[in-house]
């Protein structure tokens, strides 16, 4: 099926988009032999010709200013497939332009595509995120940037760490550049960390990189500038399976973080919770708006029953003793959340339901004349 994807976008001449899922097609088939996936495989005539095989390079104008135009070439996308080989060959044909060659930075925004593929990101960014320390490595040796960020700001551990970063990875960046600072805050929007956004994002092969974030001296406790800690972002993401959440909790400070709210860091983030919850008062049915009024005073537990995480609320209410009758802002609780996205005839006995309170008593939703709520349909804050 993914095969048959890409030959249509190289049918329908979308050459960047086809070279992105020929590159993610090895990560979409984790767990299963991909040893002798096709047109991956050296089958003797060479890695580089066997790469330029696979992403149909040409060697003509087109390329040419296809390859301007996207400010990248075929290392970028070697190093996005983790075709170390393919790499080092173009890195010695590059000879004293291969520093310019591997730091080369993508021009485009392409956040539609698994919202990776940002602006100013570079080969040594892709190859940690999606691929193995042999390929980093060989990118950092021929004079790859570290520091690299992306129009983001997002540095190569932050990226890695939302991605499918190789733990053994983690180990070896921290070898070669002793002080890096492993709980830098992305500068832009929530300024979570590296942890914070591993802990956020995808499934259990996450659980192997945290411990080896945790090794070299990444924090889970942090701040972010929208007043969310690592048990918020644990709550979003409801892959993370029992063991991971067990781990987390068993991680100096983590408990203590069980019933802490949301509380904005910063000026800009005040004046946007404040104004969301305004707008939703007065009507707004805008998603972004909905979602962000929420925010502020939410716990752990809160964002696990918003998100539909039953793990995480198992897990927060057994085994950190979670209070299940907080309230944000908005006075929801996170029974009051679960019957946001799941109906108001929503129920799970961990939250412990006390007394019922009428909508119209929190003034976020209006009533016609007759009482009857005029939001979204089974939109329920009473408990």
């Amino acid at each position: 099926m993914i095969d048959a994807k890409i030959d249509r976008l190289w049918d329908e001449g979308l050459v960047f988009d086809a070279r992105v899922f020929t590159c993610l097609k090895r990560n979409f088939m984790r767990g299963f032999d991909t040893t002798m996936l096709a047109g991956f495989a050296d089958d003797g005539g060479g890695a580089l010709e066997a790469a330029r095989a696979l992403f149909r390079w040409r060697d003509d104008a087109t390329e040419t200013g296809e390859t301007k135009r996207i400010g990248v070439g075929l290392t970028f996308w070697c190093a996005l497939s983790d075709n170390t080989d393919a790499v080092r060959a173009l890195i010695a044909a590059a000879g004293d332009n291969a520093i310019h060659v591997v730091n080369e930075r993508l021009l485009v925004h392409r956040p539609d595509l698994f919202a990776l593929f940002q602006r100013d990101m570079t080969a040594l960014h892709l190859a940690a995120s999606l691929g193995s320390s042999s390929t980093v490595e060989a990118l950092l040796e021929a004079g790859a940037d570290p520091k690299a960020k992306s129009k983001a700001g997002y540095d190569t551990i932050f990226v890695a760490s939302t991605a499918f970063g190789e733990p053994d990875m983690f180990r070896m960046w921290a070898k070669r550049f002793p002080d890096w600072d492993w709980n830098r805050k992305e500068p832009l929007l929530l300024g979570s960390t590296a942890f914070g956004s591993a802990v956020s994002s995808g499934a259990e092969h996450k659980l192997a990189m945290l411990k080896a974030l945790v090794s070299v001296g990444a924090s889970p406790i942090y701040t972010a500038y929208s007043g969310g800690h690592i048990l918020n972002g644990v709550a979003t993401n409801p892959d993370l399976s029992e063991e991971t959440m067990h781990y987390l909790l068993s991680l100096p400070g983590v408990r203590d973080l069980v019933d802490v709210p949301m509380r904005p860091q910063t000026l800009g983030w005040r004046f946007r919770f404040k104004l969301t919850r305004l707008l939703v008062r007065l009507g707004s049915k805008n998603a972004l708006f909905r979602a962000i009024s929420l925010w502020e005073g939410q716990t752990a537990l809160c964002s696990a029953a918003l998100n539909g995480n039953a793990v995480a609320m198992k897990m927060l209410v057994r085994e950190a003793g979670a209070n299940t009758q907080l309230r944000n802002a908005r006075g929801l609780s996170a029974l009051d959340q679960g019957r946001l996205v799941a109906g108001k005839q929503y129920y799970h006995p961990l939250l412990r339901p006390g007394r019922f309170i009428e909508r119209r008593q929190t003034g976020l939703w209006p009533v016609d004349s007759t009482g009857e709520e005029k939001g979204e349909k089974g939109a329920w804050t009473g408990v």
